[in-house]
Formats: structure tokens, C-alpha cells, sequence
């Protein structure tokens, strides 16, 4: 079980109240002054989740994305400059991004020093499912369908495993090859 040393607590009940509010990270930065003002001093989200990350060995990867959504700077899009559909700029202050010739950046190094207008932030589903496996409550869930009649959602929801589908598909014992 994950114990939060005493010197994390109050930053973690930010955090904890951040990520359940759906509160940007230039939102709670404002906020994280406006609370050193009055004494409570919390870490910054950087600190915060580089904490989490070595604590639970999970690592965020990083990605450019566009402001307005449209893509995700990777694959054969790795160089570009521009959104391939809105146009706009993936960098601020990118100095060369209307010229035409110029689509794409050479390398790398050539935007390393460059800072994105988005990022997406994504962690590997494989960590997730760690995590999901080492709650005992989750654990009991992700049996589902198995253990169908438990029933571990007792918050009503359903789904197509109680359909009739399924239903004539357990009675009549195709399900059970695929349980074996």
C-alpha cells in the first residue's frame, strides 16, 4: 500500500483535488501562489508528478500536439512545423514557420531549444494496468465478466454482458471454451 510521507500530504490533497476538477495546470499554478501568499506551501505540479512518476515507476511520455487539437506531432509528422489541417504554428516564436520552403524542421536539435504551443501527455496503458491490478477493489472489477454474478458495480451499470446475447451464448456453452 502507497503511504504519503507527511511532507507530501498537503500537496497531494491539491493534486488529489486538481485532477478530480478538471482544473488546467496554469489554473492550479495560480492558485499554488495565491496559497504560498497565505503560508500553505504546496510543490509544483513538475515536482509533484516527477514524485509520482519514480515513486510508482511510471513514466508520462510527452508529446507536441496542435493548440487546437487537430494532431499529435509523431510518426512522419514528427518535423513539421505547422498543423497539416488548421495551419497553425506548433512552436511560439518560431521565426521560420511561414516559410514555405521550410515544412519541415531538419532534425531534433533544429526545435530542441523551440517551446511547443500544446503538449499531450500520455501514459502506456501497461503501467495503468499495474496500478488498476494492484488495487484490491479495481482487482475485483477487471475479473468482470467472470465473476458476472458477484456483480462488483453495485452502482447499477450494465452492460452488453448482461444482454441476451450473452445470456444465450453462456446457456448454450459457447462461453465456456473461452473461459477455459
Amino acid at each position: 500500500m502507497f503511504t504519503i510521507p507527511l511532507e507530501w500530504e498537503e500537496t497531494f490533497r491539491y493534486f488529489h483535488w486538481k485532477c478530480h476538477s478538471n482544473i488546467s495546470d496554469t489554473s492550479y499554478d495560480k492558485l499554488r501562489r495565491q496559497l504560498e501568499k497565505s503560508g500553505v506551501q504546496i510543490r509544483s505540479l513538475r515536482a509533484t508528478r516527477r514524485y509520482l512518476q519514480s515513486t510508482l515507476g511510471i513514466r508520462v511520455r510527452e508529446y507536441h500536439r496542435c493548440v487546437n487539437n487537430c494532431m499529435v506531432f509523431v510518426d512522419n509528422n514528427l518535423h513539421r512545423r505547422r498543423c497539416q489541417y488548421c495551419d497553425t504554428s506548433r512552436f511560439l516564436g518560431d521565426e521560420f514557420e511561414r516559410t514555405a520552403d521550410n515544412e519541415f524542421f531538419a532534425d531534433v536539435d533544429s526545435y530542441s531549444q523551440l517551446k511547443p504551443r500544446a503538449v499531450y501527455a500520455y501514459m502506456p496503458i501497461i503501467p495503468r494496468l499495474k496500478l488498476f491490478y494492484a488495487n484490491p477493489v479495481y482487482a475485483t472489477k477487471m475479473r468482470y465478466p467472470k465473476t458476472l454474478r458477484d456483480n462488483p458495480w453495485h452502482d447499477g451499470i450494465r452492460d452488453m454482458w448482461e444482454g441476451a446475447a450473452m445470456k444465450y451464448w453462456e446457456t448454450s456453452g459457447i462461453l465456456q471454451s473461452f473461459r477455459s
